[in-house]
């Protein structure tokens, strides 16, 4: 994790910090995936303490599975949701992490028609 955030800021400024530390408060779920890079301790684990997030998140962390972890999180992201009313989620996509973006990467391989397109937005 970089010191840089969103838009380039950078932490321990005024109304950025201060949108930061509010939005810290209302995530109760995280869910984080990466295409394929899977650490020990995880990602997920990673993010709560590098963001100093309350340690009652409920997190999720899914590596591993290739490509379709972006659609798994997002279905995932979604049963979450409607089942725990009035709760706030957030999914992380580290597809940089993963295989998104690098030559011989497993959409780019098989094949660049249109029926990719789904595919790639995924990876992404």
């Amino acid at each position: 994790m970089s010191a840089r955030a969103v838009g380039g800021a950078t932490p321990g400024g005024g109304a950025w910090d201060a949108a930061e530390r509010r939005a810290r408060a209302q995530v109760d779920i995280l869910i984080v995936n990466c295409s394929l890079f899977n650490p020990t301790p995880s990602l997920a684990s990673m993010v709560v303490k590098h963001f100093r997030m309350r340690p009652s998140v409920i997190t999720y962390n899914l590596s591993g599975m290739g490509c379709s972890a972006g659609l798994i999180a997002i279905g995932l992201a979604q049963e979450l949701l409607q089942a725990r009313a009035r709760t706030r989620g957030l999914s992380l996509p580290l597809a940089g992490l993963g295989s998104a973006g690098r030559a011989g990467s497993a959409c780019e391989t098989a094949g660049s028609g249109r029926s990719m397109r789904l595919c790639r937005a995924c990876e992404q």
